[in-house]
């Protein structure tokens, strides 16, 4: 269960978020998706937040098309769990998480993207 006293960092969140998105979809195994993860895209689920990036490109290698709605998904998840504004969904999901890890835009946002 996601804390809101405050005791969990923002990474621990996050990862809690994903976790908890990935097992709400009954996709498939949510273990199996962060074994692919770390192993084919040197992300381990507690990295997550640091490497938002490779974890979209463990997703799109895993899903596809799919990928967009999952992320979506997630980004819904971590949104209303840090109670962000719902526009914050037009953010990319490693944007999303980058801005809450490191509390700055993603490098590769441009000066016009909507920030939270």
């Amino acid at each position: 269960m996601i804390a809101e006293s405050g005791q969990e960092s923002a990474s621990d969140v996050l990862v809690e978020c994903i976790d908890r998105s990935l097992s709400d979809l009954k996709i498939c195994p949510v273990s199996y998706v962060y074994e692919i993860a770390k192993e084919s895209f040197g992300v381990p689920k507690e990295e997550i937040p640091e490497n938002p990036d490779a974890f979209e490109e463990a997703l799109q290698s895993l899903f596809g098309s799919k990928s967009d709605a999952i992320e979506m998904e997630m980004k819904k998840l971590i949104i209303e769990t840090f109670r962000l504004r719902k526009e914050c969904t037009l953010l990319e999901l490693p944007e999303l998480i980058f801005e809450i890890t490191y509390g700055t835009k993603h490098p590769e946002m441009k000066d016009e993207t909507l920030t939270f």
